[in-house]
């Protein structure tokens, strides 16, 4: 669709985005905060471009399941070891 646009069309595009942004955009920026915070509770140090799917991978490449598990294994694997996370109190 963008390739498509004269030069004042995107210009065009690009304000109104900043006027009324992508709601699903907004809905993922709150929900990686989120599962920082939650992370960061377990003692996990992570940031929110460190789970972001689209900034990691080069366009066209897809993360399959396995690739997602083992990503969030990885990162609550130290916390489960320390005895957090998994029901320890």
């Amino acid at each position: 669709m963008l390739d498509g646009l004269t030069p004042e069309q995107f210009d065009e595009w690009l304000a109104y985005r900043e006027v009324e942004p992508d709601p699903l955009e907004r809905l993922i920026e709150i929900l990686k905060l989120g599962f920082v915070a939650v992370c960061a509770s377990w003692g996990m140090h992570i940031r929110p471009e460190d789970i972001d799917p689209m900034a990691a991978n080069s366009p066209g490449q897809e993360v399959t399941p396995t690739q997602g598990a083992q990503l969030v294994t990885g990162y609550l694997g130290p916390a489960r070891r320390r005895g957090h996370g998994n029901g320890d109190r």
